[in-house]
């Protein structure tokens, strides 16, 4: 009896990993985004968690990767997406992508375009895409209720069509 339950209980004992890196799940993104509004001093922070897709568009010259991020779920302000842009020389390997620029969105309309940006992409085995990027942008620059964004600790992996 008592050896029976020894084998029951040693099959039972599992090791875990407590300190487990976090990373994002296939064709997923995470990201924070901080603002900061400079007439009131009012700041917020918050990550956000992104379903990612890419949509691949050529002409005669480049081919372009645009790597989307959608909010999940989505914001009370309205759907939210940010927009990351690559292009290579035509017929060049996915290597060859180069960080091109990148945009934020709410409610499909361009709210902020980024600056003081980077980002870095590499192609996946498995066909996909992954990378990681920062950037800063402004919207309604100018006003009173000008907003300053800056996007940091952004990652996607294995992002696809």
């Amino acid at each position: 009896m008592i050896a029976a339950f020894l084998v029951l209980s040693a099959g039972c004992s599992k090791k875990t990993e407590p300190y487990a890196p976090t990373t994002p799940a296939p064709s997923a993104g995470i990201y924070d985004l901080n603002s900061r509004i400079p007439s009131s001093g009012a700041v917020a922070s918050r990550q956000i968690s992104a379903q990612v897709r890419t949509v691949v568009t050529s002409d005669n010259v480049n081919d372009q990767l645009e790597v989307r991020f959608t909010t999940i779920p989505k914001p009370a302000t309205g759907e939210e997406h940010l927009l990351l842009t690559f292009i290579k020389a035509k017929g060049q390997p996915a290597t060859a992508y180069r960080y091109f620029g990148g945009a934020y969105y709410l409610n499909a309309a361009p709210y902020a375009l980024f600056t003081d940006d980077v980002a870095t992409i590499i192609p996946t085995p498995s066909g996909g895409f992954s990378g990681m990027f920062s950037a800063k942008c402004s919207e309604q620059v100018g006003t009173p209720n000008q907003t300053d964004y800056t996007i940091v600790n952004g990652t996607f992996t294995n992002a696809r069509p």
